[in-house]
């Protein structure tokens, strides 16, 4: 690895990138340095040199962006990085998730892969270079990694495809697809859309995919150089009894068992009698899932391949939430409750690269008791649980209201109750129906359906809908879709195979829409649209739009007149400007508080028009005449001769300071003077 050598690759939003190795971290069984403009990563991989005892590959990814590398110092007291971010722990994910498959399936030694950010500017976008790098590393190792892998990113806008964008150019996209493979098929999907049609996705994917083919060409020529000798792993040899433990796990997969709890107490009682022999049920299992589905045409719990599990729905679950939804398919239940907060409730990202704030949120938890296992509460959320929580947010984000339509700040809670396969989706489902108890005007419902595949040794398929735990783990992949009626909105995708072909996964979504629109049959019959009103206990908001030349009028100088009015009504308000329109949002604890606000805002906003009456407050009083407040900020002179029909000769005894008083607007001067009259109002009455 010590040998220094050089190369440098075209990657559409990026340019020419510079890839180098034998020059740092010399020590590592792999190390790249990838070079894009001011972005500088260095990818390593240590491995194990003695194998586990574990059935899985024991391979841990983390992608580390530091302060430094844009030439800032931390936040907080210790001024040093803490944990890994929200952002860079799901940046890990995506690329552990295409690396995966890649590697020898005998293999089992510890693998640790660290991505570093050395440079970058404020902006920047190395996320797509990271998998790339980390690859690089991976494949110029003695690691025996089957074949070089990269990740591109997809967005359309104004129905072209643009290839690892800029966050600027992502903002107004109808589509963000990362796609992650190798030279022969995809190997990871994830993404969110604005409702988009399965054949949009499949171009999309098959259009990075052809990008992934040059980078991978890239990757075995510049590893070509290195003279690299693989480790060699032998085939692990089958243990005693396989045959018969395998013959009786198969009798029970064929009884057709819905609760996995029963299927599991049945298995333990097989294992248990052999206690000595080292049986890899994993290996087992999937090999009966894969024989039962292609020679007998069976599901171990008794479905067709495209049936979905029995599914309630339930909303108003819980008496003071402001939203909430029981969501109940087979065995899989998300309790989710909808919590509603003002514009201070946002939940602001301070990363490296980027700061931004968000006003929607799912949070994901999966409990122990969910599967019958005990965990303790007192953990660090995993990045299972914040992968899920991140692929729900993105299914669900699509259909809210715009922001200038939404006063709320909204946080989503899915609690997994009861689990056997595809609780991200029932979270979907959960989550969209609490929305809609919640009030929140939601596009259109949405629904999510996780879909399983299995690959025969003639390359044969089957593709099961709605899959359940054991399916998960024993089949070929895992392609979660959630979307509306017309179309998709969030997708996720894994594989276990070396690849995955595209006219698959066209068959896979094809069948996956028609599973999506029967779940969502199942929820509007429990809820078919959002609530008119929120809930006795939510807070109360509305959006006023204001003519752009009332925002200052609004704010006041210095902030002076929102401030009063957010101190006399106690409602928090939100002034700003989009699309050349003004906005307020107005959030109030109760319905009399955001009443009470919109009343001062509409008083201001409202021009003053001639002849009209109003309940003017004194200002101040002068031997001429009295300065009234007839509008908040909007001040008239009500002269001496029209304050009454009697001839008053001293002002100051009759008016004070303070005193309410009905007045007629009789004249209106330039610079935004005003003729104010009370006179006018007693000939009224004596009329």
């Amino acid at each position: 690895m010590s040998e220094f050598h050089s190369q440098s690759v075209y990657i559409p939003g990026y340019g020419d990138v510079k890839v180098s190795t034998g020059k740092l971290a010399r020590n590592a069984d792999g190390a790249i340095l990838v070079e894009a403009g001011n972005i500088v990563l260095l990818a390593t991989v240590v491995f194990a040199k003695k194998s586990t005892t574990t059935d899985f590959l024991p391979l841990l990814v983390e992608y580390r962006e530091k302060f430094c590398a844009i030439g800032k110092i931390p936040m907080g007291f210790s001024k040093r990085e803490g944990k890994l971010t929200d952002r860079e722990i799901l940046i890990s994910r995506l690329v552990d998730r295409t690396l995966r498959p890649m590697f020898d399936k005998n293999f089992n030694n510890d693998v640790h892969v660290c991505i570093n950010l050395l440079s970058a500017n404020f902006n920047s976008v190395p996320d797509f270079l990271v998998c790339f790098a980390a690859s690089l590393a991976v494949y110029s190792s003695k690691l025996p990694f089957l074949a070089p892998v990269a990740n591109i990113c997809v967005t359309k806008t104004n129905n072209e495809f643009i290839f690892n964008p800029d966050y600027i150019s992502n903002k107004n996209s109808s589509l963000f697809l990362t796609v992650g493979g190798n030279k022969n098929g995809i190997l990871m999907l994830e993404g969110n859309m604005d409702e988009l049609k399965n054949s949009e996705i499949i171009e999309a994917a098959e259009l990075a995919q052809k990008e992934i083919v040059k980078l991978c060409e890239f990757q075995e020529d510049f590893v070509s150089h290195l003279n690299i000798e693989r480790i060699q792993i032998e085939k692990k040899d089958e243990v005693r009894n396989f045959e018969i433990v395998e013959n009786k796990i198969k009798a029970v997969f064929s009884e057709g068992i819905k609760n996995k709890l029963v299927r599991d107490e049945k298995i333990n009682e097989i294992l248990e009698q052999y206690p000595d022999d080292d049986i890899c049920i994993d290996s087992i299992k999937r090999k009966v899932v894969h024989e039962l589905a292609f020679e007998n045409g069976k599901r171990i719990d008794g479905r067709a391949f495209d049936e979905i599990r029995n599914i309630e729905c339930e909303v108003d679950s819980l008496p003071c939430s402001h939203g909430s939804a029981l969501f109940t398919r087979g065995r899989t239940q998300s309790l989710a409750s909808v919590t509603l907060g003002s514009k201070l409730d946002e939940f602001h990202s301070d990363s490296v690269l980027m700061n931004k704030s968000e006003n929607f949120v799912v949070h994901y938890n999966f409990y122990g008791f969910a599967t019958a296992e005990m965990k303790s509460l007192e953990r660090k959320i995993s990045r299972r649980e914040l992968g899920h929580g991140g692929l729900a947010c993105k299914a669900l984000k699509a259909v809210l209201p715009r922001d200038e339509d939404n006063p709320f700040t909204i946080r989503l809670v899915s609690d997994i109750l009861e689990s056997d396969g595809s609780s991200s989706m029932a979270t979907v489902c959960a989550g969209c129906l609490a929305l809609m108890d919640a009030g929140i005007q939601i596009k259109s419902p949405v629904a999510g359906i996780a879909m399983g595949g299995m690959i025969g040794k003639d390359h044969s398929y089957i593709v099961l809908s709605d899959i359940s735990g054991d399916e998960d783990a024993c089949g070929d992949l895992d392609l979660k879709v959630a979307g509306t009626k017309e179309g998709v909105t969030a997708l996720q995708l894994d594989v276990k195979v070396d690849f995955l072909d595209i006219d698959l996964l066209r068959k896979i979504l094809e069948q996956a829409e028609k599973g999506r629109l029967q779940i969502l049959g199942k929820m509007t019959n429990c809820i078919s649209q959002p609530r008119e009103n929120t809930k006795e206990f939510a807070p109360s908001c509305k959006v006023l739009t204001v003519s752009k030349n009332m925002v200052g009028a609004i704010i006041g100088p210095n902030g002076k007149m929102i401030q009063n009015i957010q101190r006399s009504t106690g409602a928090i308000l939100n002034v700003f400007e989009k699309d050349n329109r003004g906005f307020v949002k107005i959030f109030g604890y109760n319905n009399k508080i955001m009443q009470a606000a919109e009343g001062e805002i509409n008083a201001i906003i409202n021009q003053p028009m001639l002849n009209e009456i109003y309940d003017g407050v004194v200002q101040s009083v002068l031997n001429y005449g009295a300065f009234v407040e007839f509008l908040p900020g909007k001040v008239g002179l009500l002269r001496t001769n029209d304050v009454d029909i009697v001839k008053i000769e001293d002002l100051p005894s009759v008016l004070k300071v303070g005193d309410m008083i009905s007045v007629m607007l009789i004249e209106i001067l330039p610079d935004n003077k005003y003729g104010l009259s009370h006179k006018v109002l007693i000939n009224k009455d004596n009329l």
